[in-house]
């Protein structure tokens, strides 16, 4: 079949080629340890791999390759054959990439029938939230890790984005001296919303559920300060507060 690429820097060609991966074929037969097993569903299967690439000055650099077949979508613009959920995917980076929103960084997106492959930086010097001991961090630093999640989630929003699917899990930090580097990644479920509050409500309230118990009241408490630029006191603030609260503490009781 024939490839459709609709990505590649010529920097990036030159390094998967460097690495005999400069084309659909060599990249979809790569053999690599799977991150974890495959997500079959949707029609077919998506999984990735974590692979060690070497530049032309023989320096190391990690990148993770997604893989999948048939692993289809349906959407408002695709509701009968749907859309390669890959293909969504790359969209939402080059959605966030265009609005300043840091996310993962793309190095090659092509497909080929219903298969798509999709390469991305790798994020090894990072951690995800789900792995971070908030005890572990003097407070200082963990007030302004707490306050540069919630900015990025605020400027998401205000291009009316919603995550869909913010599990703590799926934000990457990264400590840099006194302050921090912050990824935003999995975007298959990324939406655009006709409303910013809906936005907020549903990934707000996935974050606070889902995070670590010793993250307290306190720091999500800071969070949310954070996100609304210290104007918690308006009705509009507290109407979404309320909302978070109650809602996260029906899925706990259900949970």
């Amino acid at each position: 079949m024939r490839e459709h690429e609709t990505f590649c820097t010529p920097e990036s060609k030159v390094l998967l080629q460097t690495n005999q991966l400069g084309d659909f074929t060599s990249l979809w037969e790569l053999e690599a340890q799977w991150v974890e097993e495959p997500n079959v569903r949707r029609g077919g299967w998506s999984g990735v791999v974590r692979h060690t690439l070497q530049n032309s000055e023989g320096k190391e650099i990690e990148v993770f390759i997604k893989r999948q077949e048939g692993h289809i979508s349906r959407t408002f613009a695709h509701p009968l054959r749907g859309i390669l959920t890959l293909k969504k995917e790359f969209a939402n980076i080059q959605r966030l990439i265009r609005y300043g929103v840091p996310t993962m960084e793309p190095l090659y997106f092509g497909y080929s029938g219903n298969k798509a492959i999709l390469v991305t930086l790798g994020l090894s010097e990072h951690s995800s939230l789900d792995e971070i001991d908030p005890s572990a961090i003097p407070d200082s630093l963990r007030q302004k890790l707490i306050c540069s999640i919630a900015h990025v989630v605020q400027h998401m929003h205000a291009q009316r984005l919603q995550h869909n699917c913010l599990y703590p899990k799926h934000i990457f930090v990264k400590q840099q001296k006194d302050d921090w580097d912050i990824r935003i990644i999995d975007l298959e479920k990324m939406k655009r919303t006709l409303q910013k509050r809906s936005a907020i409500q549903r990934d707000l309230s996935t974050l606070f559920r889902y995070a670590d118990p010793r993250w307290t009241n306190s720091d999500r408490a800071s969070f949310f300060q954070c996100y609304c630029d210290g104007n918690t006191s308006s009705p509009w603030s507290k109407k979404i507060w309320r909302f978070i609260a109650a809602e996260s503490r029906v899925k706990r009781r259900r949970s």
